[in-house]
């Protein structure tokens, strides 16, 4: 059995083009989506940093929550810092 094109049916009707008036406007739109979701990435990264530093997990090492009883944690001895 053979595939031919007459088989597969008109090819143009899978195709829509849009005409070339409207290429710059399609860039904008995809330009916008991709900028309104890296803001939406960006402002999500900012949210989660700024609640785990609240939270003591990121940033100062003797911040808060670091030895408030928590059970099952070691406790390591303090390294020294070179200032």
């Amino acid at each position: 059995m053979s595939v031919t094109p007459a088989s597969l049916g008109d090819s143009t009707s899978l195709s829509h083009d849009q005409p070339a008036s409207r290429y710059w406007a399609f860039q904008w739109y995809e330009t916008a989506i991709f900028v309104g979701l890296d803001l939406v990435l960006v402002g999500l990264c900012f949210w989660w940093i700024q609640g785990r530093r609240r939270r003591g997990r990121v940033g100062d090492r003797d911040g808060p929550g670091r030895g408030q009883g928590r059970p099952g944690r070691r406790r390591y001895a303090p390294v020294a810092r070179l200032h």
